[in-house]
């Protein structure tokens, strides 16, 4: 019988039919034999997922919360439809709970999903839009010089204080294998900025192998003294180029970044991921789920003291959470013998993450 992680490499690209240079990028990245979840049938694996450690940030003021990124969740055609999902993902949450995880996160496949999901008390939490630009020609025409430089690895200034200076004092230049790590921190902080956002460091390692399989290019706005102050990843398509993660300490340096995408691809029509827009479509992304309501919210009051509210949670899958939390406005949390008012698991949820 092949070993574990061949038997899920194999179900994965059954279910997921990915290109298989992508596959094996993602299992030489994401796997680890202590984060797969799987459910074993006459010895073979019919249903897994991997479970990829990261962080949820509750505040400007922390590293971020233990959370588990649920990833490559898929069951073998011939046992769908009785129930494996769902047990797999109760044994999964059990595990995260054992843990001591305070969320976990995914991204269904498809629209379907969301709602099979909710059945194991996962919510909608991550949308996103997309801004379309188009750079008028003479834009796209200017030059500037661009050049390799090195960058400080001073990573102290970045988590709350961007730089204001000038987009025509900098130096626009394309990613190299020595600057992979200070883009990867830079776009975790700033991206932070404003809270609730996570990242996962294996993560920038699939998303370089990504980059190289399919042309993707990291252009980067840099300071005359190497200071690293925005950055655009970017996959060009057909008539259009994506930037999926546009990151930048000033509106300026943003603008100007667009304008150095527009020009090193000699496209005018610029697609970017954003944060969710009202004046943009709002398009659903992810889903979480408290697991260990307790450690959450001891946490959660510290940095949000003046919060006051009571409730009794209801949670079918981890009974552990199922208490009378109080949170006293003075940044204590009381847990109270009598009940309060009942709320799902969705609901605390929505509450902390929006």
């Amino acid at each position: 019988m092949p070993p574990i992680k061949k038997q899920t490499h194999a179900l994965y690209s059954l279910c997921f039919q990915d290109d298989p240079a992508f596959t094996d990028a993602y299992f030489k990245h994401l796997y680890a034999p202590q984060q797969n979840v799987a459910i074993l049938r006459k010895g073979e694996a019919v249903s897994a997922l991997q479970l990829i450690p990261t962080a949820i940030r509750i505040s400007n003021h922390t590293q971020g919360v233990a959370t588990s990124y649920i990833s490559g969740v898929c069951t073998h055609p011939s046992y769908r439809g009785k129930g494996l999902m769902h047990i797999l993902m109760e044994r999964t949450l059990r595990k995260l709970y054992k843990k001591g995880d305070c969320f976990a996160t995914l991204i269904p496949a498809n629209e379907r999903l969301f709602n099979s999901y909710a059945s194991s008390g996962f919510t909608r939490c991550f949308d996103y839009s997309v801004e379309i630009i188009t750079i008028p020609s003479s834009a796209i025409q200017s030059t500037t010089s661009i050049t390799s430089v090195s960058v400080s690895s001073d990573f102290s200034r970045w988590s709350y204080d961007p730089i204001e200076v000038s987009p025509e004092t900098l130096t626009y230049t394309w990613i190299q294998k020595n600057r992979e790590l200070i883009s990867e921190y830079y776009i975790d902080e700033r991206r932070n900025y404003q809270g609730y956002q996570y990242g996962f460091t294996n993560f920038w390692n699939l998303l370089l192998d990504d980059m190289k399989l399919y042309g993707g290019e990291c252009c980067q706005a840099i300071t005359p003294d190497h200071l690293l102050v925005g950055s655009a990843i970017c996959y060009p398509q057909k008539g259009y180029v994506m930037i999926y993660a546009l990151t930048a300490d000033s509106p300026k340096i943003r603008k100007e970044l667009i304008r150095q995408v527009s020009m090193h691809y000699q496209t005018p029509e610029i697609h970017i991921i954003t944060e969710p827009e009202e004046r943009l479509n709002i398009l659903p992304l992810g889903m979480a789920r408290i697991v260990n309501a307790d450690q959450l919210l001891q946490q959660y009051v510290m940095h949000h003291p003046q919060l006051e509210t009571a409730f009794t949670l209801s949670d079918p899958i981890i009974p552990e959470n199922n208490q009378t939390y109080i949170l006293s406005g003075d940044g204590r949390l009381i847990h109270a013998t009598y009940p309060a008012s009942l709320v799902n698991i969705e609901q605390p949820t929505q509450a902390v993450l929006g």
